[in-house]
C-alpha cells in the first residue's frame, strides 16, 4: 500500500468544512494560541471520526492486517472488536496459530494468549485501528505547519520534545478536519526512531466517518498495514463476550 496512494483515496466529500465544537472556556487564559488551535484540531477530528466516544453506539468490527515478519516473511492475519463502551470490549487477533484476546470491563483489562510468542509488531494493532490516542493522553503544542504540497492538503501539529528530544505530530486534512496521520517516538535502548501511521478511505457510520484503509511505517519503511473489511452496528452483544476467559492475565494499569 503505498503512503500517498493511501492519501489520495481519501472519500469526506460531505463532510462540512465547519464541522467544529466549541471550546472549554476554563483555563484557556493560560494555554497558549498554538495549544488551543492544536486541541481544537484534535477535538475537530475526535468528533468526525471517534466512534469510540463516550455515549457512541455499539459496533462490530473486523480488519485484516499484514507485515514483514523477523524473517522478510508476509504475515497475515485478522482482527476483530467488539465495542459497547470503553469499560467493555472485546477484540481478538489472530495470526496463523497464535491468537491473543483481550476483554475490557469496568475494573480490568484481561489478556488470553495461547503462545509466549506473540509478535511484537501485531501488538501495535490495537492502536492502529483505535486511531486517536487515548483521553488521557496529554500532549504540549510547539508548532503548527501547513503542508499543502500535499494531496490533500495537510495541516501538522507537532509536540515540545520530551526528556529525550521526543516529538509527536499529528497531521490533519484542512478541509474535513479528519486525522490524516499520526508520529510517535520508537524509544529504544540504543536508538530513537519515528513510528507514523496514516488513515485513508473514510466511509460514514453512523454518524462518524472511520477510515478504512490504515498503514504505518518505521523511518519509512512499512511495517504494517490494515483494511477494515467490515464495520457494523452491534446494538445487542452477547453479553457471555465480556466474559474473562479461564486463564486470563489481569493487565497493570
Amino acid at each position: 500500500m503505498n503512503v500517498r496512494t493511501l492519501l489520495l483515496s481519501i472519500v469526506l466529500s460531505a463532510v462540512p468544512v465547519g464541522f467544529l465544537t466549541a471550546q472549554d472556556p476554563s483555563n484557556l487564559a493560560h494555554k497558549s494560541e498554538i495549544q488551543l488551535r492544536a486541541e481544537a484540531l484534535m477535538q475537530k477530528a475526535r468528533k468526525l471520526s471517534d466512534i469510540r466516544a463516550k455515549n457512541a453506539p455499539a459496533f462490530r468490527l473486523k480488519a485484516t492486517f499484514s507485515f514483514v515478519g523477523k524473517n522478510l516473511e508476509s504475515e497475515q492475519g485478522t482482527y476483530t472488536e467488539i465495542w459497547v463502551s470503553d469499560s467493555r470490549w472485546r477484540r481478538e487477533i489472530v495470526l496463523g496459530d497464535v491468537h491473543r484476546l483481550e476483554i475490557g470491563t469496568p475494573s480490568r483489562i484481561w489478556r488470553l494468549d495461547n503462545s509466549k510468542d506473540f509478535p511484537a509488531t501485531a501488538t501495535r494493532l490495537p492502536d492502529l485501528i483505535n486511531v486517536f490516542p487515548t483521553a488521557t493522553a496529554s500532549f504540549e503544542f510547539e508548532s503548527i505547519a501547513d503542508n499543502t504540497d500535499q494531496k490533500p492538503a495537510e495541516q501538522c501539529a507537532t509536540t515540545k520534545p520530551g526528556a529525550q528530544q521526543e516529538t509527536y505530530r499529528f497531521c490533519f486534512d484542512q478541509k474535513s478536519g479528519a486525522l490524516l496521520a499520526k508520529l510517535s517516538p520508537d524509544i529504544r535502548p540504543k536508538n530513537m526512531t519515528d513510528y507514523t501511521c496514516f488513515y485513508g478511505i473514510f466511509r460514514k457510520f453512523g454518524e462518524s466517518w472511520f477510515p478504512r484503509e490504515m498503514a504505518c511505517f518505521e523511518d519509512k519503511h512499512r511495517t504494517l498495514e490494515a483494511k477494515i473489511e467490515y464495520l457494523s452496528a452491534e446494538p445487542s452483544p452477547d453479553a457471555a463476550l465480556f466474559k474473562p476467559p479461564a486463564g486470563a492475565t489481569e493487565l497493570a494499569d
